[in-house]
């Protein structure tokens, strides 16, 4: 009861808070400093937001490799792939990433140059492929067609695996679903059958204890099971 009282004692001032800042010359500063952090939040990159672009990006890349290696077999040139690349790819980052790179190579870089300066931003291993890939056949002077025709039935075979290894793996996500929602079962039953049996855990000191432990353990797991499934998952990854 305690606790309850707290958390409508605490949203009720978060709610009389906001209130009090979006009104009169206290909003002014609210909106001030709203813009400011904004704008910041604009500039900064988090590691997990970073990490999901990257992974976003790869697998962008990864569908347009069919037009990449349709544009070398072609006889298309690398800069004419990527320009074309550009305009026909349906993913946002990599339209961006050519584009970049594109226009870094009319300013007067190097191909190799600004695609290894797009890396920095977006270093995912596919786009390291295809940079090597396209750097040894201008120094050898072979076709680009073969090298990335050979990623694009590397990238063919490892979606084929990744649908295989995901079957596999049904059960395993159907059974941790059933674990993760039987605690949520059980308490919804007990309060629907014999709510009284849940009222110590709330009147008690040791009760309220008890509540806690069984709560993070609960996240914990569902925690653990998260990652479990997901590094499964992310090993089939680039």
């Amino acid at each position: 009861m305690t606790l309850i009282i707290a958390l409508v004692l605490g949203m009720l001032g978060t709610m009389f808070l906001m209130l009090f800042l979006g009104t009169g010359r206290s909003g002014r500063l609210w909106r001030q400093l709203h813009l400011k952090t904004s704008e910041a939040r604009r500039r900064i990159v988090w590691p997990g937001q970073q990490k999901r672009r990257i992974a976003q990006f790869g697998r962008e890349l990864e569908a347009a490799l069919p037009i990449l290696t349709r544009c070398a077999r072609s006889g298309y040139l690398p800069l004419d792939m990527l320009r074309e690349t550009a305009s026909k790819a349906n993913g946002q980052h990599v339209k961006r990433v050519f584009r970049s790179v594109i226009s870094a190579f009319e300013v007067g870089m190097g191909l190799e140059s600004s695609l290894w300066r797009a890396y920095e931003f977006y270093p995912h291993p596919l786009f390291a492929r295809l940079i090597s890939a396209l750097e040894f056949s201008r120094q050898t002077g072979g076709d680009p067609a073969f090298s990335l025709g050979a990623i694009y039935e590397i990238s063919r075979s490892r979606e084929t695996l990744r649908g295989e290894v995901r079957e596999e793996t049904a059960e395993a996500r159907l059974s941790a679903i059933l674990v993760a929602g039987l605690p949520l079962l059980t308490v919804a039953y007990a309060l629907i059958t014999r709510p009284d049996m849940l009222t110590p855990l709330l009147t008690y000191s040791v009760g309220r204890l008890a509540l806690g432990y069984a709560v993070t353990s609960w996240v914990m797991g569902l925690v653990y099971l998260y990652l479990t499934l997901r590094r499964a998952e992310e090993g089939w990854e680039w």
